[in-house]
């Protein structure tokens, strides 16, 4: 018969060098305590800032809950009407430019009114179209800069949002129409702009 093998750890000056050995190998290989705390740190910081929306998908968030709210409460125009020169002078004061404010109803779009909101730290002009039977709130605001903006398409809680930057004008339209249509509002404000200018 074979007498069975024990294994044996050594003796206690081998076991500390064990240990010595490992403790050895695991600090040059993570470093540091204060290294990895360090680090970890850092990683947890880029994750926060990756999963942090983007100014873009906040103010997007922001036009979305304002066209969602402006719906719920009935509350689509502070003054109601499809007349351009009864829309456009009711924000004489209000605000400190003028809105573009324009009928679009022979090309589908038909006016419903304006009112104020308050969108990316400020007030801004909402204007209210019909097509068909979907609202779509178009909002304008100056420019920070003359710099033009990169034209955007978000879709956001099952509504579309497109947005152009024209003659010193930022413009937002947000509604449930597809992206198409919503693309050929954007077109026809543009021309209208263009020509006003």
């Amino acid at each position: 018969w074979m007498r069975p093998t024990i294994w044996r750890a050594g003796s206690p000056a081998t076991i500390n060098r064990r240990r010595i050995w490992c403790r050895r190998l695991a600090c040059e290989r993570l470093g540091s305590f204060p290294d990895f705390v360090g680090a970890t740190a850092f990683a947890f910081a880029l994750t926060l800032y990756w999963a942090a929306p983007s100014k873009l998908d906040q103010l997007g968030s922001e036009i979305v809950a304002s066209h969602a709210r402006s719906l719920m409460v009935d509350h689509l125009a502070d003054v109601a009407s499809s007349d351009q020169h009864t829309v456009k002078p009711w924000f004489n004061g209000k605000l400190d430019y003028s809105p573009v404010v324009v009928d679009l109803a022979a090309q589908g779009f038909a006016l419903v009114g304006g009112r104020l909101d308050y969108l990316n730290g400020r007030p801004v002009a909402a204007l209210v179209y019909r097509h068909r039977q979907h609202l779509i709130n178009v909002f304008m605001w100056p420019a920070a800069d003359d710099k033009a903006i990169e034209p955007q398409q978000l879709s956001k809680q099952g509504y579309h949002l497109v947005s152009w930057t024209d003659a010193g004008m930022v413009f937002w339209a947000v509604s449930d129409l597809n992206v198409g249509e919503l693309s050929e509002l954007k077109t026809l404000l543009k021309v209208v702009e263009t020509r006003i200018n």
